[in-house]
Protein backbone atom coordinates (compact mmCIF):
# COMPACT_ATOMS: atom_id res chain seq x y z
CA UNK A 1 0.00 0.00 0.00
CA UNK A 2 1.46 3.63 -0.76
CA UNK A 3 2.20 5.84 1.85
CA UNK A 4 -0.74 8.49 0.17
CA UNK A 5 -3.51 5.56 0.46
CA UNK A 6 -2.72 4.84 3.96
CA UNK A 7 -2.76 8.53 4.83
CA UNK A 8 -5.86 8.87 3.55
CA UNK A 9 -6.87 5.63 4.76
CA UNK A 10 -5.70 7.49 8.18
CA UNK A 11 -7.65 10.78 7.75
CA UNK A 12 -10.71 8.60 7.01
CA UNK A 13 -10.24 6.79 10.56
CA UNK A 14 -9.73 9.77 12.35
CA UNK A 15 -13.06 11.23 10.50
CA UNK A 16 -14.89 8.50 11.48
CA UNK A 17 -13.77 6.94 14.81
CA UNK A 18 -13.68 10.15 17.19
CA UNK A 19 -11.11 11.06 20.13
CA UNK A 20 -14.07 10.95 22.29
CA UNK A 21 -14.12 7.26 22.38
CA UNK A 22 -11.82 5.05 24.01
CA UNK A 23 -9.03 3.00 22.33
CA UNK A 24 -10.62 -0.34 23.80
CA UNK A 25 -14.11 1.12 22.33
CA UNK A 26 -12.74 1.54 18.73
CA UNK A 27 -10.61 -1.89 18.47
CA UNK A 28 -14.09 -4.00 19.95
CA UNK A 29 -16.36 -1.48 17.06
CA UNK A 30 -13.29 -2.94 14.91
CA UNK A 31 -13.95 -6.46 15.18
CA UNK A 32 -17.76 -6.04 16.40
CA UNK A 33 -19.02 -8.27 13.81
CA UNK A 34 -16.40 -11.47 14.09
CA UNK A 35 -17.00 -11.10 18.10
CA UNK A 36 -20.59 -11.81 17.48
CA UNK A 37 -19.86 -14.24 15.02
CA UNK A 38 -17.76 -16.23 17.05
CA UNK A 39 -20.14 -15.49 20.15
CA UNK A 40 -22.92 -17.58 19.06
CA UNK A 41 -25.56 -16.77 21.69
CA UNK A 42 -22.83 -17.25 24.47
CA UNK A 43 -22.17 -15.39 27.69
CA UNK A 44 -18.75 -13.24 27.13
CA UNK A 45 -16.29 -13.89 30.37
CA UNK A 46 -14.71 -10.46 30.19
CA UNK A 47 -11.58 -10.79 32.13
CA UNK A 48 -9.62 -12.29 29.65
CA UNK A 49 -10.93 -9.77 26.64
CA UNK A 50 -9.84 -6.81 29.71
CA UNK A 51 -6.27 -8.96 30.10
CA UNK A 52 -5.51 -9.50 26.38
CA UNK A 53 -7.00 -5.53 25.66
CA UNK A 54 -4.39 -4.66 28.13
CA UNK A 55 -1.65 -6.11 26.57
CA UNK A 56 -2.41 -4.69 23.42
CA UNK A 57 -2.11 -1.10 25.30
CA UNK A 58 -5.83 -0.21 24.97
CA UNK A 59 -7.40 1.67 27.59
CA UNK A 60 -10.02 3.47 28.70
CA UNK A 61 -10.92 6.99 28.54
CA UNK A 62 -8.88 7.77 31.52
CA UNK A 63 -6.30 6.10 29.45
CA UNK A 64 -5.90 3.07 32.21
CA UNK A 65 -6.27 -0.72 31.70
CA UNK A 66 -10.14 -1.44 31.27
CA UNK A 67 -11.03 -3.47 34.00
CA UNK A 68 -13.85 -6.74 32.88
CA UNK A 69 -16.26 -4.25 34.37
CA UNK A 70 -15.15 -1.46 32.16
CA UNK A 71 -14.88 -3.58 29.24
CA UNK A 72 -18.58 -5.32 29.42
CA UNK A 73 -19.56 -1.47 29.81
CA UNK A 74 -17.85 -0.34 26.52
CA UNK A 75 -18.82 -3.59 24.76
CA UNK A 76 -22.28 -2.43 25.43
CA UNK A 77 -21.89 1.29 24.24
CA UNK A 78 -20.71 -0.31 21.07
CA UNK A 79 -23.37 -2.22 19.93
CA UNK A 80 -25.66 0.74 20.82
CA UNK A 81 -23.13 2.92 18.56
CA UNK A 82 -23.13 -0.04 15.58
CA UNK A 83 -26.95 -0.45 15.83
CA UNK A 84 -27.10 3.77 15.23
CA UNK A 85 -24.99 3.39 12.76
CA UNK A 86 -26.64 0.73 10.66
CA UNK A 87 -30.05 2.85 11.13
CA UNK A 88 -28.74 5.50 9.21
CA UNK A 89 -27.17 3.37 6.50
CA UNK A 90 -29.36 3.86 3.27
CA UNK A 91 -32.09 0.97 2.78
CA UNK A 92 -31.87 -0.52 -1.06
CA UNK A 93 -34.91 -0.25 -2.31
CA UNK A 94 -36.06 -2.79 -4.79
CA UNK A 95 -37.58 -1.52 -8.03
CA UNK A 96 -40.95 -2.24 -8.84
CA UNK A 97 -40.60 -5.24 -11.86
CA UNK A 98 -43.12 -4.37 -13.98
CA UNK A 99 -43.90 -1.04 -13.70
CA UNK A 100 -46.98 0.33 -15.47
CA UNK A 101 -46.21 3.47 -17.19
CA UNK A 102 -43.73 1.36 -19.13
CA UNK A 103 -46.19 -1.56 -20.30
CA UNK A 104 -47.88 -1.41 -23.71
CA UNK A 105 -51.24 0.14 -24.11
CA UNK A 106 -52.18 -3.14 -25.12
CA UNK A 107 -51.18 -5.06 -21.84
CA UNK A 108 -53.00 -7.72 -20.03
CA UNK A 109 -52.11 -9.51 -16.97
CA UNK A 110 -52.04 -13.55 -17.70
CA UNK A 111 -55.17 -15.06 -16.68
CA UNK A 112 -54.97 -17.90 -14.13
CA UNK A 113 -56.24 -20.97 -15.16
CA UNK A 114 -56.96 -23.77 -12.54
CA UNK A 115 -55.13 -26.90 -13.10
CA UNK A 116 -57.18 -29.97 -14.75
CA UNK A 117 -59.22 -31.82 -11.52
CA UNK A 118 -56.94 -34.77 -10.67
CA UNK A 119 -58.20 -38.45 -10.63
CA UNK A 120 -56.09 -41.02 -9.00
CA UNK A 121 -54.71 -43.57 -11.68
CA UNK A 122 -56.37 -46.73 -10.35
CA UNK A 123 -59.95 -45.45 -10.50
CA UNK A 124 -62.19 -46.45 -12.97
CA UNK A 125 -65.18 -44.62 -14.55
CA UNK A 126 -67.25 -45.77 -10.99
CA UNK A 127 -64.09 -43.66 -8.82
CA UNK A 128 -65.88 -39.58 -10.54
CA UNK A 129 -68.76 -40.29 -9.43
CA UNK A 130 -68.06 -41.15 -5.96
CA UNK A 131 -68.34 -37.67 -3.11
CA UNK A 132 -65.41 -36.83 -1.54
CA UNK A 133 -67.42 -36.37 1.76
CA UNK A 134 -70.74 -38.43 2.67
CA UNK A 135 -74.12 -36.33 2.91
CA UNK A 136 -74.97 -34.99 6.49
CA UNK A 137 -78.15 -36.39 7.93
CA UNK A 138 -79.86 -35.40 11.15
CA UNK A 139 -78.89 -37.89 13.75
CA UNK A 140 -81.90 -39.72 15.76
CA UNK A 141 -82.63 -38.51 19.35
CA UNK A 142 -79.98 -39.18 21.89
CA UNK A 143 -77.77 -40.66 19.40
CA UNK A 144 -74.55 -38.51 19.08
CA UNK A 145 -74.11 -36.41 16.16
CA UNK A 146 -70.52 -36.94 14.33
CA UNK A 147 -71.21 -33.05 12.70
CA UNK A 148 -67.97 -30.75 13.90
CA UNK A 149 -68.70 -27.72 15.50
CA UNK A 150 -67.49 -25.55 12.90
CA UNK A 151 -70.17 -27.80 10.69
CA UNK A 152 -73.12 -26.69 13.38
CA UNK A 153 -71.90 -23.09 13.67
CA UNK A 154 -71.74 -22.70 10.01
CA UNK A 155 -75.26 -24.48 9.60
CA UNK A 156 -76.85 -22.05 12.56
CA UNK A 157 -75.67 -18.99 10.77
CA UNK A 158 -76.91 -20.12 7.04
CA UNK A 159 -80.29 -20.73 9.05
CA UNK A 160 -80.31 -17.50 10.87
CA UNK A 161 -79.51 -15.74 7.64
CA UNK A 162 -81.72 -17.36 5.39
CA UNK A 163 -79.27 -19.23 2.85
Amino acid sequence: MSKRRKSLKAIVRAIDQTPDRSSLFWWLFDIHDEILSRKRGKRIIWAPIAAEAAALGLTDRDNKPASPEVARLTWYRVRQEVARRRALEPVAVMPARHQPSRAPANWQPPVARSPPEARPAHAGPAAASVPSRPPQSSPAPGVASEESSFDRAFRRLAERSGL
